[in-house]
């Protein structure tokens, strides 16, 4: 109940929080543009959870402890810690040929308990990235693989269709403006292609053009190697319409 009240106080003060803001959430993206044989048909998106986040939600809605969400369960983390990102397009932002397209819906909502080997088969996590973390510390300690062994994911579909028989560039990307969450592709890679390859190309783009302000002067909680500056460019995939 806690968590669900400080949730709801996230989600109702945020937007007048912006400049004053700074991460308290962090979360891992990898997307996948999915296509039929007419066009762009959507966007598979998956999210991982920082541990802590990963905490509080098994604690309100893994009832019977088994790390594994039934269905009654997984209602409880959508209506509980997910539903109402609806107001916030989810997180997500779409640009076709210079308009901005904000997401009101999403299907095929799941959430799933992963392990280091699960995020490494799903590419959201790569070896050599581990190996670069691994190499270095947090908080003084030295980064295992069990590190990784404790965590949240959401998968999501959001629909978005665009013909094929329609030249032009989308770019999708997923950030929160007030950047209370810290939301980015754990590299270069974390984007897939489904359906109809060929006819359509995908990259990963550094810096969207977007910029948010923060309070950097009392980040309690970072990233890996993370510099917090006070001002943060989302990354972003760019579609290309052969």
């Amino acid at each position: 109940m806690k968590q669900r009240f400080f949730l709801l106080f996230i989600l109702l003060f945020l937007p007048i929080m912006s400049i004053y803001s700074h991460p308290h959430t962090f979360m891992d993206v990898k997307i996948c543009v999915v296509a039929n044989e007419k066009g762009i048909t959507g966007f598979e998106v998956y999210w991982v959870m920082d541990e802590m986040f990963t905490t509080q939600v098994f604690f309100e809605c893994d009832k019977n402890k088994n790390l594994i969400f039934d269905k009654d369960e997984q209602m409880l983390v959508y209506d509980g810690f997910f539903a109402n990102l609806q107001f916030y397009n989810f997180f997500t932002y779409i640009n076709r040929n210079g308009k901005v397209i904000l997401p009101s819906e999403v299907t095929n909502f799941s959430v799933k308990h992963e392990t280091y080997e699960s995020l490494l088969s799903k590419k959201v996590i790569s070896s050599e990235t581990f190996k670069f973390l691994s190499e270095n510390s947090r908080d003084g300690k030295k980064i295992k693989e069990s590190d990784y062994s404790n965590r949240l994911s959401y998968s999501f579909f959001i629909p978005f269709e665009h013909s094929f028989s329609k030249k032009g560039t989308i770019t999708i990307s997923c950030f929160d403006e007030t950047f209370y969450c810290d939301i980015k592709f754990i590299n270069e890679n974390s984007f897939e292609k489904r359906g109809f390859t060929n006819l359509y190309d995908v990259s990963f783009v550094k810096n969207i053009g977007v910029k948010i302000e923060y309070d950097n002067t009392v980040v309690n909680s970072s990233r890996e190697n993370a510099t917090y500056t006070g001002v943060t460019t989302p990354d972003g995939l760019k579609i290309i319409i052969k």
